[in-house]
């Protein structure tokens, strides 16, 4: 959950609800461990022809359990699946400190159109084309958002790059009828990848 709180379902942790982006009474209960291990990648159609030794580097998550205050290990089941959970992590862990960090004017989660989709085609809103992610707005005028493939904040917009006559929002037009959006308010802000476009 985006206010940190993490529920676990299932197997000898059930139950556990553990608030990541709260220390405990005695210090962290969350922590992240990094490890690079040797993968092997291929490209091409001989894959034996042009395998290549490549580094992986994977997560690995620990929790305190807060009835027996033993470290719980936690590791994605799909080595997919890990992008996904690293990010959300890292945005809850990031909103929680954001409004002490200097620099920071506004720190909240939106929803990101993941799918690429022209928003024109858009007749209803899809949770697979959505993800709630983390948006940081600092004095610079740029946006941030946490990238799992660089493993770190990026830019996702500069608003300082606008002119001034230019507004940082737009509608986001799409084909949404009625109150099928619900209470969502669709916008776009402009693209640092292409000096014309939006996101």
């Amino acid at each position: 959950h985006k206010s940190g709180e993490l529920h676990i379902a299932g197997g000898l942790l059930d139950g556990l609800v553990v608030n990541i982006a709260r220390p405990g009474p005695e210090g962290d209960v969350f922590r992240v461990k990094r490890y690079v291990t040797a993968g092997h990648a291929t490209s091409g159609d001989d894959q034996e022809a042009n395998a290549t030794d490549k580094e992986i580097e994977s997560r690995v998550w620990w929790v305190k359990n807060v009835k027996t205050q033993h470290w719980e290990r936690l590791q994605v089941e799909h080595k997919e699946e890990e992008p996904r959970w690293d990010e959300a992590f890292t945005d809850v862990l990031t909103h929680a400190t954001a409004q002490e960090t200097e620099g920071i004017r506004f720190s909240g989660f939106v929803y990101l159109l993941v799918e690429d989709v022209d928003p024109s085609r858009i007749a209803v809103v899809l949770a697979d084309q959505w993800r709630l992610r983390l948006l940081v707005l600092k004095d610079d005028g740029r946006i941030y958002k946490y990238s799992h493939e660089a493993g770190r904040d990026v830019v996702f917009s500069d608003l300082s790059l606008l002119p001034p006559s230019h507004s940082p929002l737009k509608p986001l037009e799409t084909n949404l009828q009625g109150g099928q959006s619900g209470d969502l308010v669709l916008f776009q802000v402009p693209s640092t990848d292409d000096a014309l476009g939006w996101h």
